[in-house]
């Protein structure tokens, strides 16, 4: 309806003129340019009215890589995102994508979730700084004794109360009734109990999630759903640890389970066979050895294989919805980085050689 009225009154010859033709001005008679002719004449760098930039094709791929840039940054918006590390026992994917309970829950998983929202709380990620830096200094406390590079020397207790039946070991000499033995191994002993203590500290925080994902492997809530994706609830839940199939859910929790067991077991043993003389004799030190670095090395790192291969598949699968695991967000950081920079290093030395060179412009007054 607009074009006609536009059109109104004007006859055929009049209207074909206005679309790109030359034609002729009825009051001066004198031929007018047509569009067409002046994009053609400024293509080709003739005269014409007015004056129009010649094009750059330096400016075009500066202008074209900056576009192609923002789109990036912006399809980067759009991706689902992998929430940071936590510093808490509970993963943060769980309270993101918690729903609230139903109305049918029981006390007991009320309860449940007050302890893992507790898990996140910004007192317990504090205490987990703590906790990291307490680890770094009594580990290499525990090292430099190991390695006897303090050099402390010996000290004699005379009132240990060892008798002649007592086993001289490398750490400890008896000359009844006193005990000799080098300071290195007492603080050895010491720090070996410290750091039984902090991995104590770093299960039982975890121990509401481990329980809680054993406990859902065998729910009456997800029984129907052993392929995965719904909660400890049953509902839908987006958490990619839940999209994870039943069979690796339950070799996950079975192992961190375990881990947690056998460092309760050693602590109770570090406990009850307190002191240097039952940390180097045997087999109270073989038994603590295997219940606690090495059954905790095995079960807590296979643990982690299987979430980070999985975590691996779920995005490989469905990029759009699942996140990148742990070692694929640190590699697309290092490599969108290096993306970026070269991209800002081209695109400086494009615009550097076109400004070097002005283009001229193009004259089309006389056309």
């Amino acid at each position: 309806m607009h074009n006609d009225r536009l059109q109104r009154g004007l006859a055929p010859g009049e209207r074909t003129g206005m679309i790109g033709d030359a034609g002729t001005d009825p009051a001066t008679g004198v031929e007018a340019p047509s569009s067409k002719g002046l994009f053609a004449k400024a293509a080709r760098g003739e005269p014409g009215q007015g004056k129009l930039p010649a094009l750059d094709l330096g400016n075009v791929v500066v202008q074209a890589k900056a576009c192609h840039r923002a789109k990036r940054k912006f399809t980067k918006l759009t991706k689902p995102r992998r929430p940071p590390l936590p510093g808490s026992a509970t993963p943060a994917g769980y309270v993101i994508n918690r729903r609230c309970p139903p109305a049918d829950a029981t006390r007991t998983e009320r309860y449940r979730d007050v302890l893992l929202d507790l898990g996140t709380h910004w007192a317990v990620s504090v205490l987990q700084l703590l906790w990291l830096v307490a680890l770094v200094a009594v580990f290499v406390v525990f090292a430099c004794c190991l390695m006897y590079w303090f050099g402390w020397g010996e000290e004699t207790d005379d009132g240990w109360g060892c008798t002649s039946s007592f086993v001289n070991m490398s750490c400890c000499t008896c000359h009844p009734p006193a005990l000799t033995y080098k300071l290195e191994d007492y603080w050895q002993e010491r720090m070996a109990q410290g750091l039984s203590a902090l991995f104590t500290y770093s299960v039982l925080l975890a121990t509401p999630w481990r329980l809680s994902i054993l406990v859902q492997c065998f729910d009456n809530r997800c029984k129907d759903n052993r392929c995965g994706g719904v909660d400890f609830f049953g509902k839908p839940n987006e958490m990619p640890f839940f999209h994870i199939p039943w069979r690796p859910r339950l070799a996950i929790s079975l192992l961190l389970n375990l881990n947690t067991l056998f460092q309760l077991v050693h602590q109770v043993l570090k406990i009850v066979w307190l002191g240097v003389v039952n940390y180097f004799e045997q087999p109270q030190g073989y038994i603590g050895l295997a219940t606690g670095p090495i059954a905790g090395c095995v079960l807590g790192v296979s643990a982690a294989a299987v979430q980070v291969y999985w975590d691996y598949v779920l995005h490989l699968r469905e990029p759009a919805r699942f996140p990148p695991g742990c070692f694929q967000a640190v590699r697309n950081y290092l490599v969108g980085d290096k993306q970026d920079e070269e991209e800002e290093m081209e695109m400086s030395a494009t615009a550097a050689t076109s400004t070097a060179a002005p283009p001229p412009a193009v004259d089309v007054n006389n056309a």
